[in-house]
């Protein structure tokens, strides 16, 4: 099944960058994991997920493109291509190419030339008219560029206008939308996050009560969970005390994304649809 087409279902995937947050994911309710080229191309995280594929509900590979513009690594199309095809992966996004919406076009277009069908992504702070494009050539599209925007409501807005004023039904990813509000707030039919590695990471956690985070401290829970360190098993608990520590996060957002689906089917999106005239 299209990780896409959800109806009014929202998806949460799970970004992964190691073979024990994968794990992690496995562990929980809602089994989806989206893993960047950038780090897939790592061959314990490669052979883990071919191995362990059958366990999961859903697969989305990231081009890698953050990863690699951040690091100025040079990303090559073509073996992108070449690992899509050789592993069988049904669900991928384009190959976007950051502040370059044309050259990302370009990609779009060299992918579909290749007899690949990826998902397109547009940036949100890209100009709106490269967005004409994707929503007349394709059914399916990942808005990214979110986690270091400015003025996001505005412009999704302004995206989501374009998109639901189409006469077809367009299923929409968002990539990083790991905050409650703009989880709720647009009818998306999947986001990702990685946000649930924090609580190895900065030592702060995040529980899910009254239908809202709250911060706690990642030693207090492991005081209230009665795990020791000296006393784990790590031959038996991949990752170690961070794996454990993970699985317990995912499993605070899975409580979250549930509570997102059951207020979605309250909602309608008039208000979205009824700001023409700022558009």
């Amino acid at each position: 099944m299209d990780p896409l087409s959800l109806g009014t279902l929202v998806k949460l995937y799970f970004a992964c960058v190691e073979t024990w947050q994968a794990a992690a994911v496995r562990t929980n309710k809602h089994k989806n994991i989206l893993i960047s080229f950038f780090y897939y191309r790592k061959k314990n995280l490669r052979d883990y997920f071919l191995k362990n594929q059958n366990k999961f509900h859903n697969f989305f590979m990231d081009s890698g493109a953050f990863s690699f513009d951040s690091l100025g690594v040079e990303i090559d199309i073509d073996e992108y291509i070449e690992c899509i095809k050789e592993d069988q992966i049904e669900h991928y996004s384009v190959l976007d190419v950051i502040g370059d919406p044309k050259a990302t076009q370009e990609n779009y277009l060299y992918m579909k030339s290749k007899d690949l069908n990826p998902v397109p992504c547009f940036h949100i702070n890209t100009d709106i008219n490269y967005l004409d494009f994707y929503l007349e050539e394709c059914d399916k599209l990942a808005i990214g560029g979110m986690v270091k925007a400015r003025n996001i409501d505005i412009n999704l807005k302004k995206i989501w206008f374009k998109i639901l004023s189409k006469n077809k039904k367009i299923d929409v990813h968002g990539f990083g939308v790991s905050g409650i509000s703009l989880a709720l707030n647009y009818p998306w039919n999947s986001i990702d996050s990685s946000s649930y590695v924090s609580i190895c990471r900065h030592a702060r956690a995040s529980e899910w009560i009254d239908n809202k985070f709250n911060d706690i401290s990642t030693f207090d829970l492991l005081d209230e969970l009665r795990i020791s360190t000296e006393k784990l098993d790590t031959k038996k608990s991949i990752g170690g005390i961070d794996g454990l520590l993970a699985a317990w996060q995912i499993s605070q957002y899975n409580q979250m994304i549930d509570y997102v689906n059951e207020k979605q089917k309250e909602k309608t999106w008039d208000h979205l649809t009824a700001q023409m005239s700022m558009f």
